[in-house]
């Protein structure tokens, strides 16, 4: 007598997903080696990526394998005019339990738990599309990913027969797609006429290119506070009154205040321009005994305007997961891992006000989170 590990309907979707989310997650290896983290090794870079790579990937697997499992319990009670609507919901509901899921697969002192770990949604594979950009404030990733699912299921059950081309399943199905796609479109252009068109703001974007890296020497952090001295000042001059933005943890304004004082700070500011200008930088400063990612909103004539604090950490780049520490604890690789490494996860979301208009900001992963990024 066989004993299946698990239904045979888990194994279609776990399949596909395997190798869905090994495309997903394949930039892990352009990490190797894993100098910026402190590990020289070649074996252990490679090893470290493995481990990483291939949790993530079965973690996220699983529950395209519990999608396809749901599909084919449920299916079999369910008339076949009706299963393309009822496999897009049962795909909606596991891609909103995966955007949990991975929180809770890499938890640790830096995670914040929530359904915001939304990548590999399908919805992004079309995000160059005009047409899904158009609704995509209506339906969002989820009801991108519910017509998507629906479109496909029936296309799928007409190529192998189950739906003949003039049956009523089709014209339904189809129908109410097409129906629904067309309400969309005509709402989205309805609502977009009636928005009131912005002034022209000026934005310069700084590229610092700083080694990717823990810790600078000396020379390099004198090296780049240099480059940014220079950039800062031609793109000033070039957005004349605009918005100037710092990559992540470029350090700036911090690196400033150690070669000059709060004074001289304010007056290197106010002299950047004519204009009021607002500065956007980011830094890692020390809060309540750890740090934080914390993006400054700095107005060149009157100072520091507020700050907002990154939500969504990076697993591995930000902190360290319970079952990383575990992994290198069984390995006697403790030494990887210092007492305070990590950051700690912000809660002041914070609207930059510039000339009257409210700006969103969002950092790195935050943007993969729907309830951070819709706030």
């Amino acid at each position: 007598k066989i004993v299946h590990l698990c239904p045979r309907g888990f194994w279609p979707g776990f399949i596909v997903g395997l190798i869905y989310f090994s495309y997903i997650f394949s930039w892990l290896w352009s990490l190797y080696p894993l100098e910026a983290f402190g590990i020289s090794s070649g074996f252990y870079s490679f090893l470290g990526i493995s481990l990483v790579f291939s949790i993530s990937v079965a973690g996220m697997t699983i529950f395209w394998g519990i999608f396809s499992l749901l599909i084919f319990k449920l299916s079999r009670n369910t008339k076949l005019i009706f299963i393309p609507p009822l496999v897009g919901s049962i795909f909606v509901l596991t891609e909103y339990a995966r955007a949990w899921g991975f929180g809770f697969l890499w938890l640790g002192s830096g995670s914040l738990l929530g359904p915001h770990w939304t990548l590999g949604s399908p919805a992004y594979l079309m995000a160059s599309w005009p047409f899904i950009l158009k609704i995509s404030s209506i339906w969002g990733i989820y009801g991108i990913d519910f017509l998507l699912i629906w479109t496909i299921s029936t296309i799928f059950l007409l190529l192998i027969g189950k739906y003949s081309i003039n049956s009523r399943a089709v014209f339904l199905n189809l129908g109410l797609i097409i129906l629904i796609f067309s309400l969309t479109i005509g709402f989205s252009t309805k609502k977009s006429s009636t928005q009131t068109s912005l002034d022209t703001i000026k934005v310069s974007l700084i590229q610092t290119k700083d080694p990717t890296r823990l810790k600078l020497s000396s020379d390099e952090v004198i090296d780049s506070y240099t480059k940014k001295l220079e950039m800062i000042k031609e793109a000033a001059n070039a957005t004349s009154g605009g918005i100037v933005i710092f990559p992540e943890t470029s350090n700036f304004s911090r690196t400033l205040s150690n070669f000059l004082d709060a004074a001289s700070v304010k007056e290197y500011f106010n002299k950047l321009s004519n204009k009021e200008l607002t500065i956007i930088d980011n830094n890692i400063l020390p809060d309540q005994g750890g740090y934080k990612s914390r993006t400054l909103f700095i107005d060149s004539k009157n100072g520091i305007s507020g700050f907002y604090d990154k939500q969504l950490l990076t697993p591995m780049g930000e902190y360290t997961p319970h079952i990383l520490r575990l992994l290198l604890f069984i390995m006697r690789k403790n030494d990887f891992i210092s007492e305070n490494s990590g950051l700690k996860t912000g809660a002041h979301p914070e609207l930059l006000n510039h000339k009257g208009y409210p700006i969103k900001i969002l950092v790195c992963s935050d943007i993969l989170s729907p309830n951070i990024s819709h706030k």
